[in-house]
């Protein structure tokens, strides 16, 4: 017995260790699973936490968004801006969101919410956020007026050469104030340049430096905004209401590219001049005269016809509803008795947008005269629009004329994306002018144009033509048709 112990004992001993042997791995995996069990653990309590930190700032932001949007609705960075152009159709609710003001294509400003990133101006008060923008608007006319072709380069003042500088407060409390300067350079101006005179203003041709707003104004979402100073007046804007996309070829205020461009007339052999003469019982007829060849004295097409639209910019005080639904009233008054009152609309759903505009404005005196204008667009989704416009200014007893200026004016563009550049747009033109100088006299304007725009760049690139019919009305003279064909290209910035 006592000899069988040993072996006993290390079999014991042997088992022993064959189940430690056994044992410890499972032991040690336990101990590993253990410590990967806590550190899955700590990493799904991580990831919950940053998961709640995303929320947390996903709702930050949308509480930022929101009042930035709010802060957008109280003013549209456009004081007393006019016409509706298509990215600001009012909405229904009661805010002061001011459409943006008179031009070629009713914006001239960018609108504040517009997702734009640009760097900040230093001001001398940190209260004021200041935006400084403009563009440059160049462009070549070659002009055939029945007697001779001419070809110059203009500064096309459908949007002429121009820059601004926009302050704007922080909104508080649905208040905000803001502060416009906007000054204008069109250096040899389509309105200037001419036959006999090419280079319109001779000194260097680097034109005049105009001032055309300074205005501070004031305003809430439930009582409406407020203006004074030279600005925009009511009436502004509301001929050249225009959604279709295509305006520096063509638009309503088209004689504004031409209109420097002298008429002449069908005249007999040995006449002194081809050019109309505004006033043949005072105007020189002596070649030899130094002041015969001065373009001032002969009839150029813009005085044959404009789109009356309204009394323009003026030092004003100016007055303009909340937008309700859709609907802005506006109202202002200058010096020399003159004021007006507008109304705008604007609507925009899946099927498109519309917007359109009417005034009254005149001269309160004897020798005054009372107008009314109104135009509207409409443009589909499908890129096709429609655009019209008419105005009519009657003269008081007392003005000495008896002249009844009218105007009517339509078109029909579409807008489409044929390549990566932008889009492109093509459209065609009618305008009536009567009366503008004279009783019965007439001017028809026939247009069409195409324009690419080039995205990349802030910029557009386009052609035109027009073709002018001038019916004097008067048995003695007969003009002579005025072909034009205009390139040009408008970068904004």
């Amino acid at each position: 017995m006592n000899r069988l112990s040993p072996p006993r004992s290390r079999l014991a001993l042997t088992l022993m260790t064959s189940c430690i042997c056994a044992i410890a791995p499972g032991l040690a995996f336990a101990q590993d699973a253990e410590r990967i069990a806590a550190l899955e653990a700590q990493l799904e309590a991580l990831m919950s936490e940053m998961e709640s930190l995303k929320q947390d700032l996903a709702q930050t932001q949308q509480i930022a968004e929101t009042a930035n949007d709010q802060a957008n609705r109280a003013v549209l960075a456009t004081p007393g801006g006019q016409s509706l152009g298509p990215d600001q159709i009012p909405a229904s609710s009661p805010v002061v969101r001011m459409p943006g003001g008179p031009g070629i294509d009713g914006q001239p400003f960018y609108p504040a919410n517009d997702g734009r990133t640009t760097g900040v101006l230093a001001t001398g008060n940190d209260l004021v956020r200041l935006t400084f923008s403009g563009q440059l608007h160049k462009a070549v006319n070659i002009a055939n007026d029945g007697v001779d072709t001419t070809a110059m380069v203009v500064d096309n003042e459908n949007a002429s050469t121009r820059f601004r500088f926009l302050g704007e407060t922080d909104p508080y409390k649905d208040w905000q104030a803001v502060t416009l300067f906007e000054f204008e350079w069109p250096a040899n101006g389509s309105l200037d340049a001419n036959q006999i005179d090419q280079q319109a203003n001779r000194s260097g041709g680097v034109g005049d430096l105009n001032l055309r707003l300074s205005e501070v104004g004031i305003s809430n979402n439930a009582f409406g905004s407020f203006f004074i100073g030279q600005g925009w007046m009511a009436s502004d804007g509301t001929a050249e209401i225009d959604l279709s996309g295509h305006t520096s070829p063509i638009w309503s205020g088209q004689t504004f590219s031409i209109g420097g461009l002298l008429a002449t007339q069908d005249t007999v052999p040995g006449a002194p001049t081809d050019y109309v003469s505004r006033n043949p019982g005072l105007a020189p007829e002596d070649p030899n005269d130094p002041y015969y060849d001065t373009a001032s004295n002969f009839v150029n097409i813009f005085s044959l016809g404009q789109n009356l639209d309204g009394l323009s910019r003026l030092n004003r005080i100016r007055y303009n509803t909340p937008v309700w639904s859709g609907v802005q009233f506006s109202t202002s008054v200058a010096n020399e008795d003159q004021w007006d009152a507008a109304l705008r609309y604007g609507v925009s759903g899946d099927w498109g947008k519309f917007a359109a505009a009417v005034s009254y404005w005149g001269k309160q005196r004897a020798s005054g005269f009372d107008a009314y204008t109104g135009s509207a667009s409409l443009r589909l989704a499908s890129g096709l629009s429609f655009t019209v416009s008419g105005a009519q200014q009657k003269h008081r007893n007392g003005s000495g004329l008896s002249n009844t200026p009218t105007t009517w004016f339509g078109k029909i563009a579409y807008d489409t994306k044929l390549n990566s550049l932008g889009n492109t747009s093509f459209g065609i033109m009618y305008a009536n002018y009567d009366e503008f100088r004279v009783e019965n006299e007439n001017m028809q304007l026939y247009g069409i144009g195409i324009q690419q725009n080039i995205d990349r760049f802030a910029a557009e690139a386009y052609l035109a033509f027009n073709y002018a019919d001038i019916d004097s009305g008067d048995p003695f003279l007969r003009y002579n048709d005025l072909t034009v064909l205009t390139a040009g290209t408008r970068v904004r910035f």
